[in-house]
């Protein structure tokens, strides 16, 4: 919630933020995947995000151009959340979905490319398919 500062409007839901193409910006809440950007907004309120990851499979020296391709693997996730306006009220949003990521390593450079699906509950929306590229720590 906003603390006791200057009321601020939080975003949750979607792959991007308000002001740009990438996930999460500055809002935690932007995270909740399932939904259209911005699809809920309010002065508060929480995400609570779970995952299962199954390696699939390791292989290393795969190709001659890549040095090393380290996993692919199935996460398994689901966002939990509520943004509330002026009460506080329990009554959360869902989104469930499934992603293929795969790690390269090319050097000291550690990659990760993902695919993945998410479809929104309450309310109900069509599946959302998205890919990710950038860096793993």
């Amino acid at each position: 919630d906003s603390w006791g500062e200057a009321k601020r409007l939080l975003y949750m839901g979607g792959t991007s933020s308000q002001d740009s193409f990438h996930i999460a910006g500055n809002d935690l809440f932007e995270l909740m995947r399932g939904y259209p950007s911005g699809y809920f907004t309010g002065t508060g309120g929480y995400m609570l995000n779970l995952e299962y990851r199954l390696s699939l499979i390791k292989i290393e020296n795969v190709f001659l151009f890549i040095r090393s391709v380290e996993r692919l693997y199935l996460t398994l996730f689901t966002d939990i959340g509520n943004v509330w306006l002026n009460e506080k009220r329990f009554d959360p949003s869902i989104s469930v979905g499934a992603e293929f990521s795969l790690i390269i390593l090319a050097g000291d450079i550690r990659t990760t490319v993902s695919t993945g699906m998410a479809v929104g509950y309450h309310p109900y929306h069509k599946p959302v398919i998205y890919l990710r590229i950038g860096k793993t720590f």
